[in-house]
């Protein structure tokens, strides 16, 4: 039992386990867009994070994601004609320092739940690992 528990007879485990799990793995900040996935001029670094798929046109979300090479999966996506930057950018943001393998999964399944895009098949948080 911790001070607090020995305190006011109450635990605080319970407090603490839904705050940890409700934990980003992105830091504070609106996330970045860009529709250049290519070359020096990309704003697309080379690390781990999340990423939607943006209609240009109606700024709808249609597809999340996360991976641990954002320039890289960005690309794989236009070859396999998953991402058409004429019609479509890329919203992105960098993981926080210490963020783990399952903050981003976690992250991921929040970003589908809250913009429910057309391109998800499932909720999330079952991707490559």
């Amino acid at each position: 039992m911790g001070f607090l528990s020995s305190l006011f007879g109450a635990s605080t485990e319970g407090t603490q386990n839904s705050q940890e799990k409700k934990q980003s793995a992105l830091g504070k900040g609106r996330m970045k867009e860009t529709d250049s996935i290519k070359g020096k001029n990309s704003p697309l670094p080379s690390k781990n994070g999340i990423y939607q798929h943006i209609n240009k046109k109606t700024g709808e979300v249609e597809y999340v994601g996360q991976t641990d090479n954002l320039r890289k999966r960005q690309q794989e996506h236009a070859r396999a004609g998953k991402l058409d930057t004429e019609t479509q950018k890329v919203r992105f943001a960098v993981a926080r320092e210490g963020a783990t393998k399952d903050d981003l999964l976690q992250t991921e399944k929040a970003h589908i739940k809250r913009n429910k895009p057309s391109g998800n098949k499932t909720e999330g948080g079952n991707g490559r690992r």
